[in-house]
């Protein structure tokens, strides 16, 4: 008589491998998703950072990179979305930290209200510093007044520093998602 098939013991055996090989291969797949965020977070770093250069150019050709403080409410802005109506606000060619201004440059970010994907913030600490925070919109925590804002988990954001003199550029400085 002439058996097919496997025996139990093999069965066990492959069902441990498969075992071993999940609990290896699970930490890896896991971090997938912290890994995607980096790259996100290091795109997004790319856009704003292209942005700001492109917006600075534009100023250049007028002659308008040098002024300290620049925006449209006293004299016009060169900037086809700053034209509209749209309140911008640029110091020494780069935009100031506000949501106005940073939006209007930036596709895909938006205000803490989250109609984008990207939210610019204002912490407590960006007042002093004079800069904003930018991060996933699912990572905003609102007030019961909607004034103030915080991020969820205190990772996972881009810091814009803006201009503060004309030796002395923009910075974004990325604190990773963990």
């Amino acid at each position: 008589m002439k058996s097919k098939g496997f025996t139990l013991i093999e069965l066990v055996v492959v069902i441990v491998i498969l075992g071993i090989l999940a609990v290896t291969a699970a930490p890896r797949f896991m971090n997938m998703q912290v890994d995607a965020r980096n790259s996100a977070l290091q795109a997004m770093k790319g856009a704003i950072a292209s942005s700001l250069e492109m917006g600075y150019g534009v100023l250049a050709m007028h002659g308008l990179e040098k002024v300290p403080q620049l925006d449209n409410k006293k004299q016009t802005v060169p900037i086809p979305k700053c034209e509209s109506g749209v309140s911008c606000d640029f110091r020494y060619g780069y935009p100031a930290p506000d949501s106005t201004t940073m939006t209007s440059l930036v596709d895909h970010l938006g205000d803490r209200h989250g109609k984008e994907d990207w939210a610019l913030i204002r912490t407590a600490s960006d007042n002093q510093d004079y800069s904003v925070t930018i991060t996933t919109s699912d990572n905003v925590e609102k007030t019961i007044n909607g004034n103030i804002e915080s991020l969820k988990n205190e990772n996972c954001y881009i810091k814009y520093y803006a201009s503060k003199a004309i030796d002395q550029p923009y910075r974004l400085e990325i604190t990773p998602c963990q």
